[in-house]
Formats: C-alpha cells, sequence, structure tokens
C-alpha cells in the first residue's frame, strides 16, 4: 500500500495520518525518514529555510506520532516501534545548515520524550546516519572532501563497498526488544557503546565520538 503525503503543512499531515486510519486497523511501526536539506545563504529566506527545517523534521512526526499513537498500541510489551532518522551532525553542529541541524537535534529529543510516553507498549528509537551515499550529481572534489570527514573513507555503492552495510531498522523492529529511547550513530563516522537495558531517558551517556 502507498499513500501520497504532502508534509510541508499541518493539514498535509493531518490528511495523511486520516487516509492512514481509513486503510489501517493497527500498526507495526512507523519510521520517520522524511526529510529536507536547506542551507542559510545570503539569497535564501532564514524565515522559509527555518519553518521549512521545523516542518518536516519536527511537525511532522510529532503529529504523526500522535494522530496514529492508538494503531501502535494493544499488540502486547515492546512490539510496536517508532523510529526517527535524525543525524550525526546533532552531535557537532554545522555551520552551514544550522536550522537543518536544529530541527534534527529536537527531533532526537523527541525520541527520548517519546520513549517515556509511549513505553512499554511502543519501543521509540533513533538512527542517526552520516555520509551514506552520495548524489548523481555531486561531482569528484565534493565526494573527496566529505570521504575525508569519515573514518571509513568509504560510502555505500562505492569501488571499495561491495555490500552496503549499515543499521538495518529491523535491527531495532525485531531484535531489540528492550532497546527504547535510545540513539543509534550509522555509516562510521561515530561508535557507540549503548547500555541496551538502560531505562529510556537514564542519564548514563551512550554515545562517544570516535578518534
Amino acid at each position: 500500500m502507498c499513500i501520497q503525503a504532502d508534509f510541508s503543512t499541518d493539514e498535509g499531515i493531518y490528511t495523511f495520518a486520516d487516509k492512514v486510519r481509513e486503510q489501517c486497523t493497527s500498526l507495526r511501526g512507523i519510521l520517520h525518514n522524511a526529510s529536507g536539506w536547506l542551507a542559510e545563504s545570503p539569497t535564501a529566506s532564514l524565515s522559509h529555510v527555518l519553518n521549512a527545517m521545523l516542518q518536516i523534521h519536527v511537525h511532522a512526526p510529532y503529529l504523526l506520532n500522535h494522530a496514529l499513537e492508538d494503531l501502535l498500541r494493544g499488540h502486547g510489551h515492546a512490539e510496536g516501534d517508532i523510529i526517527h532518522f535524525t543525524d550525526y551532525v546533532v552531535e557537532r553542529g554545522s555551520d552551514k545548515h544550522i536550522a537543518y541541524a536544529a530541527s534534527k537535534a529536537a527531533l532526537d529529543n523527541m525520541t527520548r520524550s517519546f520513549a517515556r510516553k509511549l513505553a512499554p507498549e511502543v519501543k521509540v528509537n533513533a538512527i542517526a546516519p552520516a555520509l551514506v551515499l552520495f548524489n548523481e550529481h555531486d561531482d569528484e572534489a565534493y565526494r573527496q572532501k566529505a570521504l575525508n570527514k569519515s573514518l571509513m573513507k568509504i560510502a555505500a555503492g562505492g569501488e571499495r563497498d561491495h555490500r552496503s552495510r549499515g543499521l538495518h531498522p529491523r535491527q531495532l523492529l525485531r531484535d531489540r526488544p528492550y532497546l527504547c529511547g535510545r540513539w543509534r550513530p550509522s555509516a562510521g563516522l561515530v561508535k557507540t557503546a549503548p547500555q541496551e537495558n538502560q531505562q529510556p531517558g537514564a542519564d548514563s551517556p551512550t554515545r562517544h565520538r570516535a578518534g
């Protein structure tokens, strides 16, 4: 089943939620991977950039999680899932994508709050990708500059990458029934020392920057 959606407005978000409810009586999980990537520039409207980033990265998951909450519940202990796709830039910030980084940081924080709200029926976690795959139009200079930021110096689909490897969402959905309210980086830029039996929102750090 495929449902077309427009998350650029709250009305579009609610319309999508209504369509889901019309066709589904329950949901196994929600993966929030809709994203935008606008940069600040002398010619850009800063209010537009900020509002657009908050709309797609904060309004959409916030409103959908609330609107579809009852469809995720009722399946048993830890049988529902929400996964937020954030970004490794939440940890380091960005001088060229300030609104983007701030909106992803808000999404990262919502992971912890929704984990508290929905546990133990629904697990809420986040995946924070860094460099995964280049766009077709990215030139060689940009690709090399981006690779130099990575510890592994490799991207999916590259000459040295025979298999696209990463943390697949099903590892959180199926293989981690006790993982909730956690942040999982991907793409080789950071490493984790997760404490998977920790209660959501506990104050012990679970991530450490590599290098």
